[in-house]
């Protein structure tokens, strides 16, 4: 299989639709911890059922990593490195924990149910507290990004 390197799709974007070199890049993100919830995950942003993405604010306070903005644009990658294709944030939320709603949450998951979403965030959330340092609690602060496929490679 033929490896296309962030680089090299970030190029591709920009020339198919004709944007400066100047546009910006924000990075790249790759969804889910293991090669068997990266295919899962990554199929779903690339299908367009994954719209959305959540994480502790105090995670990327710890890590000093900016909040995402409306309009940042990642190069989404597979678990081995290999680029997909550019999202572009379309609108981003903090909020308690407890004040996301269902249709958020189905933006961001495959859940069939709400409180299913919640248990499966939970227990994210109270593992990414454990590893960063921060206490997890149920009107925790969460960065909710809601975002849109730009870019898949051919």
């Amino acid at each position: 299989m033929y490896m296309k390197t962030i680089e090299a799709v970030w190029d591709a974007y920009l020339k198919k639709y004709n944007l400066p070199k100047t546009t910006p890049f924000c990075g790249e993100c790759t969804f889910g911890s293991d090669k068997e919830e990266n295919a899962i995950v990554t199929a779903m942003v690339l299908s367009g059922q994954k719209q959305a993405n959540c994480a502790a604010l105090e995670s990327y306070q710890i890590d000093m990593e900016p909040i995402p903005e409306k309009g940042n644009r990642y190069v989404v990658t597979d678990i081995r490195g290999n680029a997909l294709c550019v999202i572009e944030i379309e609108k981003v939320s903090v909020l308690p924990f407890t004040d996301i709603t269902w249709e958020m949450a189905k933006k961001e998951s495959a859940a069939p149910r709400m409180s299913i979403w919640e248990e499966r965030q939970r227990d994210f959330l109270e593992y990414d507290a454990e590893i960063m340092g921060y206490e997890f609690t149920p009107d925790i602060s969460i960065v909710f990004e809601e975002f849109r496929v730009v870019y898949i490679v051919p």
